[in-house]
């Protein structure tokens, strides 16, 4: 019995050996020969190389993590900012997100409350839930899949959230489901989730794993090389079932979108606070229509796309809504053949953060939204 024990033991040995011998042959031939690998596998290394750190802000459940943010402290900011995971900074670091280089540019201090894969009913809360930091400006983030509602409520829990009003009596309060968008203070689950994370994300195989498993990677792209840069592009149907003015659906979310928003402004009016929106396009959107060769342009984009936003403009202009567009300043960046997203995910890359922060900051400084002394 005892030998069989033992060579059950080796055998157990021996397994874990070769498993840990592959998981470091896989790692140094991702590290050293990346160059080698045909894309797009080339880019997937490469990027998931230099994400390490970029999710250790965000808390929950699973082998990926959840989306809730840890608040910030209890201080006074200058400026708050809400939004998905754009603002949020999927796969850069902290200190590359666009709103914290506005505050660096500005020499702020901003509460960015972005949650990633929500939408403006949770940007909503997170406003109330903001109001403690008792800031003067709010940057309200609008990305593209904002635009339809079916991928965050559902159409009827949309419209119930439109008839809660927001109230300063909900700033310090758990509302249901609250635990899924920020937590207040970590438990010592979550603490042991931030471990795993430290100790997971020194693996490009498991980066690799991460960046696969992004929504956006279950849509059929198309792959270009841009002025040497290589892109996957989603295709055009994936965007025209969310964005598309030719959608009968995102008009109807469009209204309703517009009235949250509009509840928004009113509520921060109501506490001392300024709202801006700001857009900000899809990969597809900055581009599909500078892109050279036809057969893939048609594939990839159409005007309908941007004249959404224009419609959507046109209606914050009617409510006195100050907003900033900020899709045609970075196809102009683009123009001149810098990379703004990844390669394969449709997220900001850190330059693409750079320039929209630059967009951004330049508005805010010239329509005197910062004061006096921010601005020298």
């Amino acid at each position: 019995m005892r030998r069989v024990n033992n060579k059950v033991f080796y055998n157990l040995v021996f397994f874990l050996y070769m498993c840990i011998t592959v998981v470091i042959l896989i790692e140094v031939s991702f590290r050293l020969f990346v160059d080698l690998f045909p894309q797009p596998t080339k880019s997937i290394i490469k990027e998931a190389k230099r994400i390490s750190y970029s999710n250790l802000r965000v808390y929950g459940q699973g082998l990926a993590g959840g989306v809730a943010i840890l608040l910030p402290n209890d201080d006074k900011v200058d400026f708050m900012v809400l939004g998905d995971s754009f603002p949020g900074g999927t796969y850069v670091k902290k200190e590359n997100r666009f709103p914290e280089v506005i505050a660096k540019l500005s020499n702020t201090v901003v509460a960015n409350l972005s949650v990633g894969s929500k939408g403006p009913p949770i940007y909503n809360r997170m406003l109330e839930v903001g109001v403690r930091y008792k800031p003067s400006i709010v940057l309200y983030c609008f990305f593209a899949n904002d635009f339809i509602y079916e991928g965050e409520l559902g159409a009827n829990e949309y419209k119930e959230v439109l008839k809660r009003n927001l109230s300063i009596n909900n700033t310090y309060k758990n509302l249901p489901n609250d635990r899924e968008y920020f937590l207040d203070e970590l438990k010592t689950t979550d603490k042991l989730n931030n471990f795993r994370r430290k100790i997971t994300n020194h693996f490009v195989s498991f980066q690799i794993f991460k960046l696969l498993k992004q929504p956006s990677q279950n849509v059929t792209h198309v792959p270009y090389v841009f002025k040497d840069n290589y892109f996957a592009f989603s295709v055009k149907e994936y965007w025209d079932s969310i964005i598309s003015w030719k959608n009968e659906n995102v008009k109807s979310s469009l209204a309703i979108n517009v009235k949250l928003i509009d509840q928004a402004k009113n509520f921060a009016l109501q506490n001392g606070m300024q709202m801006i929106v700001i857009l900000i396009p899809s990969k597809e959107m900055v581009y599909g229509n500078i892109i050279q060769d036809e057969v893939v342009r048609k594939k990839i984009w159409t005007s309908y796309h941007h004249k959404t936003y224009k419609k959507f403009n046109v209606k914050l202009d009617e409510l006195g809504i100050p907003w900033i567009d900020i899709t045609e300043p970075l196809i102009s960046y683009a123009k001149q053949g810098y990379k703004l997203y990844f390669s394969i995910d449709g997220h900001f890359n850190e330059l693409g953060h750079q320039f929209s922060a630059e967009i951004i900051y330049k508005y805010l400084k010239e329509n005197n939204y910062f004061k006096p002394e921010f601005n020298s």
